[in-house]
């Protein structure tokens, strides 16, 4: 039996990346992987627009095209996972929708975990608390980070990975998920029609016919679980 690999790679600083997704505060379980190990992880975005993201690109690319030859010279094994730790942003999407996740079509994507905690500090190298690092390192938040890629060959399967090092705030930035609402999204009211709805009490003398079947159903509703 062939003897199992282990090659883990050089640590590559990401300078100035989109945090997105972070379970940094503390370990969780992934979704849809209940039996799986509690990690911190993150993704993190770069834009090939950018002259030092570009730079960075290609350098992760050739980095894990080297480990992977170093693992395998004779070509990746058959059974050899797809690589999920890495690539455009267009391939990381929502299960639901099937579309991208939000800020992420254009984009390069680095997926990192670790079982272990990572270095996690703020600007001025401050080491953070769990409650810090939830308030400060939130999804949209720019920040520079330490990974690595290593080889899988295990009982698990053979595969890329990448491992999470380090964390630190670098700077704020829009909020995913956080655009809220225009307020021309809003219908415009008109003041005779809200004087015509005050009028029309017959909705509120509904509520006299409540009779007692009717308010067990509503008291019902306090029986829901969470």
């Amino acid at each position: 039996m062939a003897q199992k690999k282990s090659i883990s790679g050089e640590k590559i600083q990401l300078k100035r990346v989109r945090l997105s997704f972070p379970t940094l505060h503390k370990a969780d379980v992934p979704k849809g992987y209940d039996n799986a190990e509690p990690k911190f992880s993150a993704n993190f975005l770069l834009d090939p627009k950018d002259p030092g993201h570009k730079a960075l690109l290609k350098h992760i690319k050739a980095e894990m095209s080297g480990l992977i030859k170093k693992a395998w010279p004779a070509g990746k094994p058959p059974k050899f996972k797809p690589i999920d730790c890495f690539g455009k942003g267009e391939g990381f999407t929502n299960n639901t929708t099937k579309q991208p996740y939000e800020g992420y079509e254009g984009m390069y994507v680095v997926a990192a975990n670790n079982k272990k905690r990572p270095t996690l500090i703020d600007r001025d190298k401050t080491p953070l608390t769990p409650d810090e690092v939830e308030q400060r390192m939130y999804a949209g938040c720019y920040v520079d980070a330490f990974i690595n890629f290593w080889i899988q060959d295990n009982q698990f399967g053979e595969a890329i990975r990448c491992s999470l090092q380090a964390v630190r705030f670098r700077e704020d930035g829009e909020e995913f998920g956080a655009g809220g609402v225009d307020p021309d999204e809003f219908d415009d009211l008109d003041d005779g029609e809200l004087a015509d709805e005050l009028d029309d009490d017959d909705d509120l003398d509904d509520l006299d016919d409540l009779d007692d079947d009717d308010m067990d159903d509503l008291d019902d509703l306090d029986d829901l679980d969470d």
